[in-house]
């Protein structure tokens, strides 16, 4: 609400009220002045009241006298005629503002589309009564203010920036009166390259052979494209690759019963993720053999053919013959 006042002398001042789309006419008299048909009149929408008549109580309190709609910009006109209580006529003349600058629009897709491109879409909100002349995207590194700023018709792709780089952005429209607010602030971050998966697990060991499994951490921004395991008998590196989209595998044509040592990796569009932390399993030996007063793993041979052959021992257990797990 916005109140307009003007003092037109004889003790007496009008007001102009606005309360956004609805404006009132107000008289301030003398406490002892009194009209039972005092004249006055309005100008508004392009038109005129003609004259009209109040009844002026006294008191010198504030006194409507009447009210009109006014949905745009213009000048509205409050006139109040001279009728021998000590005023003159008098018009009073007051530009009531209606347009304002542009509401604030909604951002409702903020995406990471590449290592290094954000897309970013908002849908505009009230233009303010005055057409919109540009739209305007503001991103940041910081979240508090903008850093930068990108001409936008609501959808744009905004970069390049690096990287897993995380920015923050706000849009806003500008009309004949300035800049409105700031919309709602949204966020993402570039695709980068993934996390380390989780370290290898494995299963179903024999002698030759194991099944391997590892899951996924978080895949960068975008989808996974490859998966890896490396595995060796050196701690330090692997030496040996299987490469597969599915994380699940059986590794075979091992050493018997030697210590492997596994490791994973991922790939997305962006690159490799580091290897995952490593992990040692046994393989089964299949014996053990007192050497020295201490039992040792050991790896049966038999010859067949004149060939050595690794040997599976079975352990017979209540009746049932078993694979050793040694």
């Amino acid at each position: 609400m916005a109140d307009y006042t003007r003092d037109i002398g004889g003790g007496t001042t009008l007001m102009i009220r606005d309360h956004g789309n609805l404006v009132e006419f107000w008289v301030r008299t003398g406490s002892q002045s009194w009209n039972n048909e005092q004249p006055w009149s309005f100008g508004a929408n392009g038109g005129n009241s003609g004259t009209l008549y109040f009844r002026l109580l006294r008191g010198g309190g504030w006194q409507k006298m009447g009210q009109t709609n006014v949905g745009y910009d213009q000048t509205v006109r409050f006139t109040i005629f001279n009728s021998g209580l000590g005023f003159p006529t008098y018009d009073f003349y007051q530009h009531i503002q209606r347009t304002t600058t542009p509401g604030s629009p909604h951002i409702w897709d903020t995406t990471a589309i590449s290592s290094s491109f954000i897309r970013v879409q908002f849908t505009g909100g009230y233009d303010g009564g005055s057409p919109i002349l540009e739209w305007q995207i503001a991103y940041s590194s910081n979240g508090s203010s903008p850093e930068g700023y990108w001409g936008s018709g609501g959808f744009s792709e905004i970069g390049p920036f690096n990287s897993g780089e995380r920015k923050y952005f706000w849009a806003r429209g500008r009309n004949a009166l300035g800049w409105g607010a700031w919309s709602n602030r949204t966020e993402a971050s570039t695709w980068r390259i993934p996390d380390a998966p989780y370290p290898v697990t494995v299963s179903e060991q024999t002698q030759t052979s194991t099944r391997t499994h590892f899951n996924d951490a978080y895949n960068g921004g975008t989808d996974i494209l490859e998966r890896q395991l490396g595995y060796g008998l050196d701690p330090d590196s692997p030496t040996h690759f299987a490469g597969d989209f599915d994380a699940d595998q059986v590794i075979t044509d091992l050493e018997p019963g030697r210590k492997y040592y596994f490791w994973a990796r991922v790939r997305n569009s962006v690159g490799w993720s580091p290897w995952s932390g490593r992990r040692d399993y046994n393989l089964v030996a299949g014996a053990r053999v007192l050497f020295l007063g201490t039992w040792k793993r050991a790896v049966p041979y038999v010859r067949v053919n004149g060939v050595w052959r690794v040997a599976e021992p079975w352990v017979k257990v209540a009746g049932v013959w078993k694979e050793t797990s040694v």
